[in-house]
């Protein structure tokens, strides 16, 4: 049996400050996207590897360049894409001077989005990324 068609897409959203991903995923949800949070690194791994164990992973990532308690985002795009090479993450960071940002697509990310950013900036950078062919 096919799979249905989904109409929305689903983003897992890590960052280790809760504010940051109450807001980020209440926009999304507004945009009309189902929504994942993660604190960490290892958080946003082990839930995208129980999104692909149930067959229902998520279509984007969008990852906190640093976690002060935890993995950040330079860290788990490497195991991220070690678990689905087509997975597809944008790197948020206010750290704009950072190698990795000045490279990010090198480091394995179809996307950046600078801190601190407004609703429209989040959704013109997820609706980019999300165009973006998985095959890397």
């Amino acid at each position: 049996m096919d799979d249905p068609v989904r109409l929305t897409a689903r983003i897992l959203v890590m960052d280790d400050e809760e504010s940051i991903l109450d807001v980020t995923s209440e926009i999304l949800r507004v945009f009309g996207y189902e929504v994942g949070v993660a604190t960490s690194g290892e958080m946003a791994l082990k839930k995208y590897q129980e999104a692909m164990d149930e067959g229902n992973r998520y279509d984007l990532v969008i990852m906190d360049l640093t976690v002060p308690m935890g993995m950040g985002g330079g860290e788990a795009i490497k195991e991220l894409l070690k678990i689905d090479p087509q997975a597809r993450a944008i790197v948020s960071t206010g750290l704009v001077d950072e190698p990795l940002v000045k490279s990010y697509r090198s480091y394995g990310f179809v996307g950046i989005l600078p801190k601190p950013y407004r609703m429209q900036d989040l959704e013109r950078v997820v609706r980019t990324a999300l165009s973006e062919p998985r095959d890397n």
